[in-house]
């Protein structure tokens, strides 16, 4: 019911990462529509019909790591994404194949 409480866990799990694999090269603050930015108990709502994003990526030696919250319709989605970067260039590959073969 409180949406603001998704930023609040959001902050948490990359505070865990940080702790883990030390500060993001990315953190942002990613404002669309800055409707709701002079009051942050709305930043939730701000979320939800995507007018706000959060974003932190850190970049370790063999892993790519993002965290994201964002939403849209009125739904807040957050994703944390490891990404080995020995398979960055067999993903491209792949998505390219697939592209292709839709068209």
């Amino acid at each position: 019911s409180n949406k603001n409480l998704y930023i609040s866990n959001f902050k948490d799990i990359n505070n865990q990462l940080t702790g883990k694999y030390g500060k993001p090269k990315r953190d942002d603050v990613i404002w669309l529509d800055d409707l709701y930015k002079d009051d942050p108990s709305d930043y939730g709502m701000a979320i939800s019909v995507g007018d706000l994003r959060y974003l932190a990526e850190w970049d370790l030696p063999e892993t790519e790591i993002q965290s994201v919250l964002q939403g849209d319709n009125y739904e807040i989605n957050f994703w944390l994404e490891y990404i080995g970067k020995a398979f960055k260039e067999l993903e491209k590959n792949v998505i390219e194949k697939a592209k292709k073969d839709i068209w």
